[in-house]
């Protein structure tokens, strides 16, 4: 997505290093530290961590550190957006647990990212900066849906009714691909992220596959795409 969204900014270097490195971090650490909640909603994943925590804990480690340098090198104002990247990660063994307000976070932490990192890795055209309130609500849109649905399935053993939070993401995606499609032509390629996520709500299964490949593996098609579009 960070790609994307800086061919879209027409950000020569785009941070992915910093982006990959710092997301390694926040995820590993939740899975680590929350792995005995994990079990039952996540049990493949789970397995796995246990199986491989050792080198887990140092490989993130190594990228901790890589992440410190890329965000110093960055500059001040890149490293305080990524630390509050990391506290909100810290944070989410805490807050996650209902759909509505973990989406919400997640969303915010990912918007973070795949919009706030690009648009500091390089000084921006006006027209680039005009850009900028259009591609958080684009990807607001189908970034909370992909967090929605996936907290329905982290939830399943409380298990919240199904059709109004799947609804909201439906109307979440549905809103995002109208604003991409109305709003400047230069969004046009990221309309391929809400029609991959579309894709993925419409065939919705509360399991753990479907989280990891199909839910998250649209994001990564539809950004791909839209990366090839932008260039």
């Amino acid at each position: 997505m960070v790609v994307s969204v800086a061919a879209i900014l027409k950000v020569a270097h785009p941070p992915l290093a910093l982006a990959f490195t710092g997301t390694w971090v926040v995820y590993t650490i939740d899975r680590l530290r929350d792995i005995e909640r994990d079990r039952n909603a996540w049990p493949l994943r789970s397995r796995f961590v246990a199986l491989h925590r050792t080198k887990l804990i140092g490989l993130t480690a190594v990228a901790a550190s890589a992440a410190l340098v890329l965000g110093l090198r960055q500059g001040l104002a890149t490293t305080v957006l990524c630390g509050a990247v990391l506290g909100l990660g810290l944070l989410h063994r805490r807050l996650k647990g209902h759909p509505g307000v973990e989406s919400a976070y997640v969303t915010i932490a990912w918007l973070a990212v795949a919009v706030g990192l690009p648009s500091l890795a390089a000084p921006l055209s006006a027209e680039a900066r005009s850009l900028l309130p259009w591609i958080a609500v684009v990807l607001a849109g189908s970034l909370g849906a992909n967090a929605l649905a996936s907290s329905l399935c982290d939830a399943q053993e409380t298990a919240p009714p199904l059709p109004p939070w799947l609804g909201a993401a439906g109307l979440a995606v549905v809103v995002s691909a109208a604003v991409a499609w109305t709003g400047p032509p230069a969004l046009r390629p990221l309309l391929a992220v809400a029609l991959a996520q579309a894709g993925a709500l419409l065939f919705f299964r509360r399991n753990e596959r479907y989280a990891l490949g199909v839910l998250d593996g649209s994001l990564l098609l539809g950004a791909a795409v839209a990366y090839v579009s932008a260039r």
